[in-house]
C-alpha cells in the first residue's frame, strides 16, 4: 500500500511537471509572438519640400520598401519642409529623439563633423553625384568617423556638382569679386578663397534672400532651379564642378536601432543599400540632365569657364587643403592622410563612372 501510495504521488508530481512545462513552453511562444508582431510607427524629420525629386523619387520609395519588406511592421511617416525640425537642428533633434530618423545636410552644422568635413574641401573635381557618393561611402567605411556614432546612419550620399546660380553672369574671377553667395558648411571657405563674399544660410531661405536682393548668387546644385524655384530669382548658371561638395544624409536615434529585432535591422540594411545606388543615380541623373534641361528651358545662360580660367579658380583653393590638414592634425586626427584618400577616391571614380 505504501508502495502504491509513493508511485501516485510520484505521478501527479510529474503531472504537475509537465503541465508547469506546457505552461512556460505556451507563455514563451506568446511572448515570441507578441515581440515578432510589434509595430513601430517612426516619425522623419526633412527639411526637403515634399514636392523635391530626393522626397517623390527617394525617401517616398524608401519608406514603401521598409513597410512592405517588413510586413508592415515598420511604418515610417515623413515631416517635410521643416515642420518637426529645423534643418541645422536634425542631426542633434535625432540623438535626442524629437524625430526617430531626420534628413539634413552635415554642412549645416559647422564644427560638428570634422572628419566629415574634409569631404567638403574645393579645388577637387567630381564629375557627377554619383563620383562624390562613392567617395563619401568609401571614406566613412575606411575612417568610421566618431563623431556620426551616436546616431546610426542609414546612408549618406552627395549633390555634386555645384554650381553657382546668380541674378548676373560670371565668367571669370573678376566677375566674382566681392559678390554675395550663399553656402553652407565648408563651402563658405571656398568662396572666400576666390575672392566671392559668403553667406551661411540654409537652402531654404535662399529664394527669398535672392528675391530681395540681399544675395547676388547660390552656390547650389542647379535641380534647385526647379525643386526650390531658384529659376525665378536666377537668370545665370556658372558651371563650377569644383567649388561644392554637399553631403545629405539620413539617420536613425541609436536608441532606437538597437531596440529594433535583428530581423527588422537586415531588412533595413538591405533596404538602405538599394536605396544609396538609386540616390546616387537620381542625383547625377537631375544635376546632369534634367537640369540644364530645365534651366534651358527657363531661358537662364548656362555658363562654362575656360580650361586656363578654371585653373586660376583651382589654384586659389589649394591652400585651403594645406590648412584644413593642420586642423585636422591638431584634433588628433590624421589629416594628410584623409585629404589625400579623398583625392584619390575621386580621381578613381571619376575614371570608372560614367553616365548613360
Amino acid at each position: 500500500m505504501k508502495k502504491y501510495l509513493r508511485i501516485n504521488s510520484n505521478f501527479r508530481n510529474l503531472n504537475l511537471a509537465l503541465i508547469l512545462l506546457l505552461i512556460i513552453i505556451f507563455l514563451g511562444n506568446v511572448s515570441l509572438n507578441v515581440i515578432a508582431q510589434e509595430k513601430y510607427d517612426l516619425r522623419f524629420a526633412v527639411f526637403l519640400p515634399s514636392n523635391h525629386g530626393e522626397v517623390t523619387q527617394v525617401y517616398e520609395p524608401w519608406i514603401d520598401r521598409i513597410y512592405e519588406a517588413t510586413d508592415g511592421r515598420v511604418k515610417i511617416t515623413m515631416f517635410c519642409g521643416e515642420t518637426l525640425i529645423k534643418a541645422t537642428d536634425t542631426y542633434s533633434g535625432v540623438v535626442s529623439g524629437i524625430a526617430d530618423l531626420g534628413m539634413s545636410d552635415f554642412g549645416y552644422n559647422i564644427g560638428r563633423f570634422p572628419v566629415m568635413s574634409t569631404l567638403f574641401l574645393g579645388g577637387i573635381v567630381y564629375n557627377n553625384s554619383k563620383v562624390s557618393s562613392y567617395v563619401i561611402r568609401d571614406f566613412m567605411e575606411k575612417y568610421s568617423p566618431k563623431e556620426i556614432q551616436d546616431t546610426k546612419i542609414m546612408y549618406a550620399y552627395a549633390l555634386t556638382p555645384g554650381d553657382l546660380l546668380l541674378k548676373k553672369p560670371v565668367h571669370n574671377l573678376e566677375d566674382l569679386a566681392g559678390m554675395q553667395i550663399r553656402a553652407s558648411g565648408k563651402c563658405v571657405d571656398n568662396l572666400e578663397a576666390v575672392g566671392a563674399l559668403p553667406v551661411a544660410m540654409p537652402m531654404s531661405d535662399a529664394y527669398e534672400a535672392l528675391s530681395k536682393a540681399v544675395i547676388d548668387g547660390n552656390l547650389a546644385p542647379i535641380e534647385v532651379l526647379e525643386s526650390y524655384n531658384m529659376a525665378e530669382v536666377c537668370d545665370y548658371v556658372t558651371f563650377t564642378p569644383f567649388m561644392y561638395n554637399i553631403i545629405h544624409y539620413v539617420t536613425m536615434n541609436k536608441d532606437l536601432w538597437n531596440s529594433l529585432p535583428v530581423d527588422i535591422q537586415n531588412i533595413i540594411e538591405e533596404v538602405n543599400s538599394e536605396t544609396f545606388e538609386e540616390l546616387a543615380s537620381v542625383f547625377s541623373y537631375n544635376s546632369w540632365i534634367t537640369g540644364k534641361e530645365y534651366a534651358i528651358e527657363k531661358g537662364i545662360e548656362l555658363i562654362t569657364l575656360s580650361d586656363d580660367e578654371q585653373d586660376r579658380w583651382t589654384e586659389r583653393l589649394q591652400p585651403l587643403h594645406e590648412e584644413y590638414i593642420s586642423e585636422l592634425d591638431k584634433k588628433g586626427y590624421p589629416g594628410r592622410e584623409m585629404v589625400e584618400t579623398v583625392k584619390e577616391l575621386a580621381d578613381k571614380y571619376n575614371k570608372e563612372v560614367v553616365l548613360d
